[in-house]
């Protein structure tokens, strides 16, 4: 296989799981919809001075969650043979950035153009010019300052996730090929246990966290 592509040399057909595939990506939907539950059961609780339901809760990362294992197992599943990396993160680029830059533009419009008042989050400060920037170039949750915490369109975080599956997968997936069948549940357990390793080093740091729940009593060891 030359190098950049997503194919490897050594790789093996597809699971015949893959013919299910128009079913696993309507699941995504599933998945969106628990999260829009979740937001709708915390704004409401806000704005009571409460806490959601805990099942309306946990709607939302476990909805997030799904939504990208599965967007993950399409992306394998539907990956062509010989793809360069390149034109692999072209068409990706292409899929995320148009639709993304007319709402945020449309935010944009609303926010600064007719001053409609961002939502107030904690002790989060206003969002700054140069974050609503970031967040146009989806880069804002990779920056950690407080100013961007809200800047430009608040739930385009996870299109920058999102950006960073895009740009890692081309690399990986030869590798993951080349694990044995027998070996890939430890493989994903190993890779299951380095993404905790994470948050849990950072907590270990002792940096300041921010402050930016929208809900009373919240405080940062509850996060």
């Amino acid at each position: 296989m030359g190098k950049g592509h997503l194919r490897s040399s050594t790789a093996t057909p597809l699971s015949a799981a893959c013919a299910w595939l128009p079913s696993l990506t309507g699941l995504r939907f599933v998945a969106a919809f628990g999260v829009f539950v979740c937001h709708v059961a915390t704004l409401e609780a806000a704005r009571r001075g409460s806490w959601p339901a805990p099942a309306f809760f946990l709607l939302g990362p476990v909805g997030v969650s799904l939504f990208f294992v599965l967007s993950g197992f399409v992306l394998t599943c539907s990956a062509r043979e010989m793809d360069a990396a390149r034109s692999f993160w072209r068409r990706r680029i292409v899929k995320i950035y148009p639709s993304h830059l007319v709402v945020w533009g449309l935010i944009m419009v609303l926010f600064r153009g007719m001053g409609m008042p961002r939502p107030i989050i904690g002790a989060m400060p206003a969002p700054t010019v140069l974050g609503d920037a970031a967040n146009a170039l989806l880069v804002r949750t990779l920056i950690p300052l407080p100013q961007f915490g809200l800047a430009g369109n608040g739930v385009a975080w996870s299109l920058t996730c999102e950006l960073l599956f895009y740009l890692l997968f081309p690399l990986l997936l030869p590798l993951v090929r080349r694990i044995r069948p027998g070996w890939l549940p430890v493989a994903a357990g190993a890779a299951a246990v380095a993404a905790w390793a994470v948050p849990v080093v950072s907590l270990g740091l002792g940096g300041p966290p921010f402050e930016q729940s929208s809900l009373p009593g919240a405080s940062p060891s509850r996060r």
